[in-house]
């Protein structure tokens, strides 16, 4: 199949067409996207205001960099602070705030802070530069975890010595899990991410079901979105529970055995923070205590409790969780804003300030 089918403007504008149609039996439906990208590019097809008043759209905690918790933040100011050790990091981090300073501004100084695109580019600059030791941050979903995996597995396999993990990939069925037994699921159905369930599978998300509302994995572009939307909206019609799988070309029920082979290989699921959501049974990823060597918790002995400074007067933790918009955070666009950020959701290219800084119903595409 051509993928540029799923753009097709014609085919599209049919399609929402029809959709506008058979959403007027509905009025004031939440469906939450879970994922960062697709918050933005429901933003910036045009969608999210496409349906008002029957369907309204809010976030979801999908985005890696804007669930990373001060608690974990607080674990990188600790290795700065106490040991000479060079930072590896996605570039989506270097401006989340850190206690008033961010990556950024500790590379400013001179403290070493390279940026990578692949977690197995962090092998190649602590064989390239043996003469100071490194801290890679493991930072995403099931997406990049598996990219983690082959880093460690490699690293261990040269006997690379210079080099250790510090885990916050969060995990998503335990987040999913815990907002529907918490009661802080804000929503009528699930819009699913695309991109961890073709390495997880949908089957992954089962769950979703015990709490009454379905679920649809759905995919990023303008047909996929409309489709997967439709798709929600007739479970919803017919009040239907459970999940289904509106991006089959990527997407199967069991996911990508090798990648989950890797995870199970290298991490353990663990209790671990959400920024906005305070511990999570389950919800995070640490390296099995046979790559105790490449655990840069137990490498330099990082305290389980750390002091946290939490940002007063942000409130992306609710963002988060569709709690509010972040037109309702006294700080958005006042004093939060891409070039001073406050928190990590204008920071990160998934977050969802900035996405409504971005894509703003002043800048919205409909064409």
């Amino acid at each position: 199949m051509n993928p540029d089918i799923f753009k097709d403007k014609e085919l599209v504008k049919k399609t929402l067409n029809a959709l506008k149609k058979k959403v007027e039996k509905l009025e004031n439906i939440r469906l939450m996207e879970f994922c960062g990208t697709h918050t933005h590019n429901i933003f910036q097809y045009g969608f999210r205001n496409a349906f008002l008043p029957h369907i309204r759209f809010i976030a979801g905690p999908g985005c890696p960099v804007c669930v990373t918790s001060e608690e974990d933040l607080a674990e990188v100011k600790f290795l700065f602070d106490n040991y000479d050790v060079g930072i590896i990091a996605y570039g989506d981090l270097l401006k989340v705030p850190l206690k008033g300073k961010s990556l950024l501004d500790y590379r400013a100084e001179g403290r070493p802070v390279e940026v990578v695109y692949s977690a197995i580019d962090a092998v190649k600059i602590a064989e390239n530069k043996k003469d100071k030791e490194w801290v890679f941050l493991g930072v995403g979903f099931e997406t990049t975890t598996p990219g983690t995996s082959a880093s460690i597995m490699i690293a261990e396999k040269k006997g690379i010595k210079n080099l250790s993990y510090l885990s916050f990939h969060k995990n998503t069925k335990a987040v999913l899990k815990a907002l529907g037994t918490l009661g802080n699921l804000y929503a009528d159905g699930v819009i699913l991410p695309g991109h961890v369930s073709a390495v997880v599978g949908y089957n992954y998300f089962r769950e979703i079901e015990k709490f009454g509302i379905p679920a649809v994995v759905v995919g990023f572009e303008p047909l996929d979105l409309l489709a997967g939307i439709s798709e929600l909206i007739d479970m919803i019609l017919k009040k239907e529970v459970g999940i289904k799988c509106a991006y089959p070309r990527a997407v199967n029920e069991r996911g990508n055995e090798k990648m989950l082979r890797a995870i199970e290989d290298t991490f353990d699921t663990i209790d671990a923070y959400w920024r906005g959501l305070g511990i999570i049974e389950n919800g995070g990823y640490e390296l099995k205590n046979f790559y105790d060597g490449f655990n840069a918790r137990k490498k330099y002995s990082i305290p389980k409790e750390l002091p946290v400074d939490k940002e007063k007067g942000c409130r992306c933790g609710d963002v988060l969780i569709g709690r509010i918009e972040p037109t309702d955070c006294p700080l958005f666009k006042k004093v939060c804003s891409p070039a001073n950020p406050i928190g990590p959701c204008m920071v990160s290219y998934e977050g969802t300030c900035l996405a409504y800084y971005k894509w703003g119903v002043e800048n919205q595409r409909l064409d």
